[in-house]
């Protein structure tokens, strides 16, 4: 039935070990990449279980009537939890940690069961965040619960990673990503704190020598302080030997709301660092997502490049949300403790939202004179509603994205001459490709 390799993986399925485990094991045995690995095993688990060889368990969490029901249409989306909404760091620009907000309500419990229903109806990936989530005492099995089940990510600012949690992390097979927002000290712990920068860069040593490899990402918000430290920020991840680097656009959230005027980029600051990342986009030594918001070149030929519909926001009260940046009142799509997750993704107010963003692109003015519509469709819907208070209305990367288009778009073309079968649409990851 199996050759060799394929044996070796039966011995790992020992009914202890999740998938990420017998791949983290498979891959110190045999010193190969992970992600190589992981593509063998799979291949091997899908062939015995196909054979009737492999009993997989079923945890039942939804009605007998809906399980496996999937999404409408049975599109995969994500999951994107706030395990706690507190935390050891007070962050200047924080959209989710104010302090006014009643104590946490996601149990362990609760959560199991956001996992069994996420991993019952298609979701293809669950990230955990915060707050800080390495606060919880239950993190790390709750991360073992959802990893050997579904594609998961954790993101934490890095500061209380020690060497066993890395460890744990490492042979889960998580996908970790760490905020970094500056290339020194003196800019990094001016937006989250003094010493940060080096308490961060410990517990991103510690994932690194427990083999998390491409597995790692830093992610960086860009802001007055750090946008000119963009090149400074991607020599680092390459001296440091991290695989990969994702940028967000400061947004109009939270503390960074209050302190806005302070914080936030001038457009020519903006149009320097984008210009440069693009450029950069396909470094040797660092794969880099930009994150400029609607710059697609390759938009899906039904439906919005947008998330909307293809993942869910659950805080740390259990409200439900269509997007991380749309959490206000009107954007509540029920509550965990009476709203399963595949009921807030076929509700109606959902489908509305949806329908409404995507006329946005024809009934925009300065969309209907714009030749590429078609590819951004008037940008992200919530960062322009966080903006303007309205979801018609363009964003302030307007004149940026065209520019971009016109180099990026003959740059692609010569990037399929030379290379038959590029990485992507920029040889690198994609962004949101880590969750």
């Amino acid at each position: 039935m199996v050759n060799t390799t394929g044996l070796e993986v039966v011995h790992l399925c020992d009914g202890r070990r999740t998938i990420p485990q017998i791949v983290a094991a498979a891959a110190q045995r045999w010193k190969q990449d992970s992600t190589l690995v992981r593509r063998d095993v799979e291949a091997s688990l899908k062939s015995l279980r196909r054979a009737g060889f492999l009993n997989d368990p079923l945890v039942p969490s939804l009605p007998a009537e809906r399980a496996g029901v999937g999404t409408p249409g049975g599109r995969a989306w994500r999951l994107h939890v706030y395990l706690t909404e507190r935390c050891n760091l007070r962050c200047r620009h924080c959209a989710v940690v104010n302090g006014s907000r009643p104590a946490d309500k996601l149990n362990g419990e609760t959560v199991r069961r956001l996992i069994d229903q996420a991993a019952e109806s298609s979701a293809d990936g669950i990230a955990f965040s915060g707050g800080e989530p390495l606060l919880r005492d239950d993190l790390l099995d709750l991360l073992e619960y959802a990893a050997g089940r579904v594609k998961t990510l954790l993101s934490t600012n890095g500061t209380l990673l020690d060497g066993s949690t890395a460890a744990a992390l490492a042979e889960m097979g998580v996908i970790v990503q760490i905020s970094l927002d500056g290339a020194t000290a003196e800019v990094h712990d001016a937006i989250r704190g003094e010493g940060t920068f080096e308490r961060a860069w410990r517990g991103i040593e510690a994932l690194q020598r427990c083999g998390l490899g491409e597995r790692l990402a830093l992610n960086v918000t860009l802001m007055r302080n750090n946008v000119r430290q963009v090149p400074g920020i991607l020599a680092l991840a390459a001296e440091r030997g991290v695989a990969s680097v994702r940028f967000n656009a400061l947004q109009r959230m939270g503390r960074a709301a209050e302190l806005w005027s302070e914080l936030a980029p001038s457009p020519e600051e903006y149009a320097e660092a984008y210009r440069f990342l693009y450029q950069r986009r396909s470094n040797n030594d660092v794969a880099v997502s930009p994150g400029l918001q609607g710059l697609e070149l390759e938009p899906p030929k039904e439906g919005m490049w947008c998330g909307l519909g293809r993942m869910l926001l659950v805080d740390s009260q259990g409200d439900i949300y269509p997007c991380a940046m749309l959490t206000a009142t009107d954007f509540r799509l029920g509550n965990v403790s009476t709203t399963l997750l595949v009921d807030a993704l076929a509700s109606e107010q959902l489908e509305k939202l949806i329908e409404l963003c995507q006329r946005r692109k024809d009934e925009i003015e300065t969309c209907q004179k714009c030749a590429w519509r078609h590819f951004c469709q008037g940008s992200c819907p919530a960062s322009v509603w966080l903006q303007h208070g309205t979801f018609f209305a363009p964003d302030e990367f307007c004149g940026l994205r065209r520019e971009l288009y016109q180099d990026l778009i003959f740059d692609q073309v010569e990037r399929r001459q030379r290379l038959p079968h590029p990485r992507g649409i920029y040889g690198v990851p994609q962004a949101g490709e880590l969750g």
